[in-house]
């Protein structure tokens, strides 16, 4: 089947170029024919206020057929990859910013009847919604032949915005620098927790840091790239007199360091306030950590509490700091280690690419 990705590749970053790439080396690597449609100049600086394109190598092995068109603001490249679509058996649209997509993918349709299309959504609508975002996804779902959703929380708004079929499935893991040699976890206790990805608002950094200030013996590593002002969360950490538990490392971190960096905490923390779909609860199982999570359901689902992570209620500190000495009681870091499901890659994505094109 010739198969066409519409989404974000290198030098581009972040989980979604790399789930958009890897879904393209697995389709090939399952016999298809697959392009991926890529963007030139993905969206305006407004929408994205980390630094658009990394500085060092690419986070994975770009996909070989790659076509950069796409540019948000010049619709004559929307009209030449819409002819283009056209030389394809199916279309996969990948969907996280309706702002600009929801206009730009709604041109590229017009060119497809009769070509099945499917669309992932990595967010149905967005963490901080703009005006406009939830008629915008509405006018390109109705196009479509199916979604493809992460979590039944999703499924449950995209069924308030189209009656087409809407297809939950897990996200499946990519998990950088990994290896099975990676994923075995130094024995013993070094009292660090990881916090890890790009830093947002919703991401409930702000949260951990107030469960911090109650758990004076554990230290923290904040390892990702800080969306919104470094200066909040240096001046609470300040506030909070934290400036010893805490290690704020501002920045994308390279796939070849992941490793050691989990390797040298004892659990991976997820203060999430929401959720559309995460794989880092995989990612912190894939490199054998515990997992401490908020109860929003796309990270409490993964979780068996008190069997192989903690969950804490969402947005509560105190709550969250019971979680932290939890984890350090006698006997509870090891019986939640050994209780860490192994992470099946290749059964993921085999199942995740059949919900697409079947």
């Amino acid at each position: 089947m010739k198969i066409a990705i519409v989404g974000p590749s290198h030098p581009y970053k972040g989980g979604i170029v790399q789930q958009t790439t890897e879904l393209a080396h697995r389709l090939h690597g399952q016999g298809h024919a697959v392009t991926l449609i890529a963007w030139r100049s993905q969206y305006p600086k407004l929408l994205y206020p980390g630094s658009l394109l990394p500085a060092d190598e690419p986070e994975l092995t770009p996909f070989s057929n790659t076509q950069r068109l796409l540019s948000w603001n010049n619709p004559l490249s929307w009209y030449k990859t819409a002819r283009q679509l056209r030389k394809y058996d199916r279309v996969i649209f990948v969907w996280y910013v309706p702002t600009f997509q929801g206009v730009i993918y709604r041109v590229l349709l017009r060119k497809l009847r009769g070509i099945p299309t499917s669309v992932v959504c990595h967010n149905v609508l967005q963490h901080d919604g703009k005006p406009g975002d939830k008629q915008l996804a509405e006018g390109f779902f109705t196009r479509v032949d199916r979604l493809i959703v992460h979590t039944a929380d999703q499924a449950k708004i995209a069924r308030s915005l189209t009656r087409k079929k809407i297809v939950t499935v897990p996200l499946p893991t990519f998990i950088p620098g990994w290896s099975s040699a990676a994923s075995q976890h130094p024995a013993g206790l070094a009292h660090r927790l990881l916090f890890f990805g790009i830093v947002r608002k919703y991401k409930g950094l702000d949260v951990l840091l107030r469960a911090l200030a109650l758990t004076p013996d554990v230290h923290l590593t904040v390892a990702g790239e800080f969306w919104n002002s470094l200066e909040k969360y240096q001046n609470l950490v300040d506030e909070l007199k934290l400036a010893d538990q805490v290690t704020l490392r501002n920045g994308y971190i390279p796939g070849d360091e992941i490793a050691s960096m989990f390797a040298s905490a004892d659990a991976l923390v997820l203060p999430y306030l929401s959720a559309t779909g995460t794989t880092n609860v995989q990612v912190g199982f894939g490199y054998h950590v515990p997992v401490i999570a908020s109860d929003v359901p796309a990270l409490a689902e993964q979780i068996v509490d008190g069997v192989n992570g903690l969950v804490f209620k969402t947005g509560d500190a105190a709550d969250l700091a019971r979680a932290i000495h939890e984890l350090y009681v006698p006997g509870t870091y090891e019986r939640l280690q050994s209780n860490i499901p192994p992470v099946e890659i290749d059964k993921a994505w085999a199942v995740y690419t059949a919900a697409l094109i079947s």
